[in-house]
């Protein structure tokens, strides 16, 4: 279509050109004629001008004002539309006013600001000396060499141009074009755009403090204040833990081993869980629950295959209300009791506990201290202890009870100790110390437990539990001793809740 155009606009200038050369020539005269200046058009801009608004050659004539009319003869049988002589200067600027007279219409300025079509276009310095051989055309060039076939060749696949590279390829034979056919659209020459250099490298000196405006936060308000509000956590009073293990040990001694032995397995099963409340002002409440058993396998037992080394099943409340600081009126309340036969060693049958044989029952009340979550020190000056029987075949006197009686109650006065230690996640050490004395002898029970977790599956616990009691009615003028048990296991351990 441009070319159609632009053919069209030739013709109708050729006919300008005819007319003005063959009209007679004592219509013109000469010394008009010789001092106008050689007549330069546009062709691409008054194009770009009929494109813009529509209008004939002849029109846009006879719009000029600075111009040379010269009339035509009355001899001409079909007169001619009279003949306007014009400047080039003069034609481009009416028809830069028929551009200007065309509605722009708007575009984003994202569109414009970041689309190389729309930025101004700057002559690049080309690197010299440049390489000619880019420049030949695909042949071979014979000069004192053989001619050699195509076949002597290697094939190669051919190469997939990039995108990108494809881009600028065209742009840069866009921008070669428009340097050859149109140099007027160059805005720039490299050589004048500012040095980035001196833009990096400017000291910039301002006193940011001269707009600094002082506003006091109290009489904001809520909507300009725009702090920003970081809502806390939540957490209710409850709070619960659970755990089981799985541990054991073993042993294997063949017959002529040199030293001796024999063989023997253990294995011990723990549940141990916590419930307690915290309102975090005036009431505490605690309660833990744990059930041990554990078992082993001795060889040179013939009365049982399995025997029973740890059992308990033991239930502690604890409620506190806040007297002031750190100390709270407590009561406590205490249940333990065993759930399987255990006796008094290999190949005997002189029982120690079975089931719910004894049956302990500890109630107290005092004021307790507490520190952080890390100790707790219970003093009861009133508390109750109570033991309950139920197999006969149990000796009543290895729990102070008489010959004959299954039952103990009486009243006493206690201190528990309580502590936890965790010197990393990995390792936790619980402490329980209690102490009951009904004035006339003492209980004394200290049980310390160590666990190293190794993985979130496998740890080691460590139980330690020293015990004095001299409550037992000892005979034959035998006297109290300090008693001892130590259990090291390893094996499974899971966390229930957390």
């Amino acid at each position: 279509m441009r070319n159609i155009l632009i053919l069209f606009l030739c013709i109708i200038s050729m006919g300008v050109f005819a007319n003005s050369t063959t009209a007679n020539a004592d219509s013109v005269p000469a010394a008009v004629t010789d001092s106008l200046p050689a007549q330069l058009i546009d062709i691409d801009a008054a194009l770009e001008g009929l494109i813009s608004k529509p209008a004939s050659v002849q029109a846009v004539i006879a719009t000029m004002k600075d111009s040379v009319i010269v009339a035509t003869p009355d001899t001409i049988e079909a007169p001619e539309p009279p003949l306007r002589v014009v400047d080039a200067k003069t034609i481009r600027e009416e028809i830069d006013k028929i551009i200007h007279n065309v509605p722009l219409v708007k575009i984003d300025t994202l569109l414009s600001e970041n689309n190389f079509l729309f930025l101004p276009l700057v002559l690049r310095k080309y690197p010299f000396p440049f390489d000619y051989r880019k420049s030949l055309l695909d042949y071979t060039i014979y000069i004192g060499k053989n001619r050699t076939s195509l076949g002597s060749y290697k094939m190669h696949a051919p190469e997939i141009e990039k995108d990108m590279d494809y881009l600028l390829k065209m742009r840069q034979k866009a921008l070669q074009y428009i340097v050859v056919t149109k140099p007027e659209l160059i805005l720039y020459r490299e050589d004048e755009l500012p040095n980035t250099a001196d833009v990096k490298n400017a000291l910039i000196d301002v006193d940011y403090t001269r707009n600094i405006k002082f506003v006091d936060d109290e009489k904001m308000t809520p909507r300009a204040r725009r702090n920003m509000v970081i809502e806390k956590a939540k957490l209710g009073p409850w709070t619960r833990k659970a755990n089981a293990y799985l541990q054991f040990s073993q042993n294997y001694v063949s017959q002529n081993w040199h030293q001796g032995g024999s063989d023997n397995i253990a294995i011990l099963g723990t549940l141990s869980g916590k419930l307690n409340y915290d309102d975090k002002k005036n009431i505490q409440w605690e309660n833990s629950a744990e059930w041990r058993a554990g078992f082993n396998s001795i060889e040179g037992d013939t009365i049982r295959a399995l025997n029973t080394n740890d059992d308990i099943f033991r239930v502690n409340s604890k409620l506190g209300i806040k007297a002031g600081g750190a100390f709270f009126y407590s009561g406590l309340f205490d249940f333990s009791t065993p759930l399987f036969e255990t006796y008094k060693g290999v190949n005997s049958t002189v029982l120690k506990a079975a089931f719910l044989t004894p049956v302990r029952l500890n109630i107290s009340a005092g004021l307790d201290y507490k520190y952080k979550k890390l100790l707790s020190v219970m003093l009861s000056p009133v508390s109750y202890k109570y033991i309950h029987l139920n197999s006969s075949k149990v000796d009543p006197k290895l729990f102070g009870i008489k010959t004959g009686e299954n039952v103990l109650s009486e009243i006493g006065s206690s201190l528990r100790i309580q502590a936890n230690y965790a010197p990393s996640r990995e390792m936790t050490f619980d402490s329980k110390f209690s102490f009951y004395t009904n004035y006339t002898k003492v209980e004394i029970d200290w049980e310390i437990i160590g666990n190293f977790q190794l993985n979130r599956f496998l740890s080691t616990r460590i139980i330690i539990n020293p015990r004095y009691d001299n409550t037992v009615i000892m005979t034959g003028g035998e006297k109290a001793k300090l008693q001892f048990k130590e259990l090291l296991t390893f094996g499974l351990s899971y966390r229930l809740l957390n």
